[in-house]
């Protein structure tokens, strides 16, 4: 039994609470209650992690994780399970990851994939992927998640130095810039797409879309560093 205050409804009987889908089964509406039991929908996402296409994290729990990777543990008086567990999750990182930053992982040999730290959350990693792929050219392929992307077909010899290069190029693009080399959604997937004249149409995708304004105003404040890792990442 809930307080309805705390339960968000679909409308359709479903609602959502602490990341699960539940089934209203009875209301008291002279008590403002209702009444719930698992629901069949399974798991939906839970408030921090967003929404939308390639919503992953928030950004501001993925930077707290770097926080937490910077400082090598919580500051809150956690027991001991609680910090192996902490721990286990530090150890998919590298050693030497500052509270900010982007961070090129150092390969041991040649043909590997370059991994670069950035822990900004999928829908900024997503935009730079992009970006990186373009810059970079020929045969690169980039992947992301919401705290590093792996980028493969960069070169054997200077590929760190060409990655950390694009990276500077690209802080040093506009807006005007960025929306022109982001790739366009249909047009027919908004709400008077195909009545927006082109130039207008890419320009609110970047910034709707795509959130450039704040990729670059992120990107702009953040540096690039290399660090050689102790342990694989996994």
């Amino acid at each position: 039994t809930l307080d309805a205050c705390f339960v968000s409804s679909s409308g359709s009987g479903d609602v959502s609470l602490g990341g699960q889908s539940w089934t209203i089964a009875g209301r008291d509406e002279g008590h403002g209650m209702v009444i719930i039991v698992p629901g069949g929908g399974g798991a939906s996402r839970v408030f921090w992690t967003g929404s939308g296409e390639g919503a992953g994290y928030s950004p501001l729990i993925c930077r707290t994780v770097q926080a937490l990777c910077s400082r090598g543990g919580s500051k809150l008086p956690l027991g001991e399970h609680e910090r192996e567990l902490l721990q286990l999750a530090m150890d998919r990182f590298p050693a030497g990851i500052g509270a900010e930053g982007l961070y090129i992982v150092s390969r041991e040999r040649g043909n590997e994939p370059v991994t670069l730290i950035s822990m900004n959350g999928s829908r900024f990693n997503r935009v730079l992927a992009l970006l990186l792929r373009h810059r970079l050219g020929g045969k690169t392929q980039v992947r992301f998640d919401d705290f590093r992307l792996v980028i493969d077909g960069a070169g054997k010899e200077d590929a760190e130095r060409r990655i950390v290069g694009a990276v500077r190029e690209i802080r040093h693009m506009d807006s005007a810039a960025l929306a022109g080399f982001l790739p366009l959604p249909a047009p027919e997937g908004w709400k008077f797409g195909r009545a927006i004249p082109p130039p207008l149409f890419r320009e609110m995708i970047c910034a709707d879309h795509y959130h450039g304004g704040d990729f670059l105003r992120v990107l702009g404040a953040t540096g690039v560093s290399r660090i050689t890792p102790e342990k694989d990442l996994r």
